[in-house]
């Protein structure tokens, strides 16, 4: 029987797809072969006839120029991404393929479907319905993380009575905090009874050069969310603040 071994997991950056036939998968002229991955529901990703189709960089086989365009079609109601091999071209048999897409994940929570792999020549059927092998927890395909902020730390520089003290902040979120024109952000940290400090809005944040927004953190981040700025995803980010 003709199959696909097949894998999809999710990574940073995108999708990452492994596939491989017992048979050759060629379109000609009059005839297009295509491959039809179902069940990637969730996605923001807009309805698109042009999904960029990336081979893997460390994998010895190309799959450049074997999918029309190096583009896929891409379904958001149906969850549903078209491969459609470019005339005269073909999948080869027994060889595997990596190749990658990108897609925007859901904006809350989501929970990863079961994915399906299909294959056609014209409008026949030659590879049936099958699951795709999906990546675990989290690099299972559009699982969505609940928002969190992945670190968060505080700590303090002197604990004398009366003295001048700064607080040292570290946060790290999984999501990205921005600021835009009509709708502001903020980061909200309670707790921090006790101060003699009188009541400010305009609390000094060290380590913040409040002019450009750019914080000095190792990783050269954007921490301070305004319209032109924001706290990127998986970047922890430092900042003090003084407190008598």
């Amino acid at each position: 029987m003709k199959s696909l071994p097949r894998k999809l997991k999710q990574c940073v950056g995108g999708f990452q797809v492994t596939l491989s036939s017992n048979f050759d998968l060629s379109s000609i002229t009059d005839t297009s072969s295509k491959i039809e991955i179902r069940g990637l529901k969730g996605s923001q990703t807009s309805k698109t006839s042009t999904l960029a189709i990336a081979s893997e960089p460390s994998w010895p086989i190309s799959v450049k120029d074997i999918f029309n365009n190096d583009q896929g079609e891409w379904d958001q109601d149906q969850g549903k991404l078209t491969l459609t091999i470019a005339d005269g071209k073909t999948l080869q048999g027994n060889v595997e393929y990596v190749f990658s897409f990108n897609l925007q994940l859901a904006n809350a929570e989501y929970e990863a479907n079961p994915v399906t792999i299909e294959g056609y020549t014209g409008t026949t059927v030659v590879i049936p319905l099958v699951m795709m092998e999906s990546g675990a927890g989290n690099a299972a395909p559009l699982q969505t993380a609940s928002r969190a902020f992945t670190m968060k730390k505080i700590g303090q520089s002197v604990s004398g009575p009366g003295q001048d003290n700064t607080l040292y902040i570290t946060l790290m979120s999984n999501f990205n905090i921005q600021s835009t024109t009509s709708t502001t952000s903020k980061i909200t940290v309670e707790g921090l009874v006790g101060s003699n400090t009188a009541d400010s809005s305009s609390l000094n944040l060290i380590g913040l050069n409040l002019e450009s927004r750019k914080a000095v953190c190792p990783h050269h981040s954007l921490c301070q969310p305004h319209p032109k700025a924001g706290m990127p995803a998986g970047i922890g980010c430092s900042v003090r603040c003084r407190r008598n």
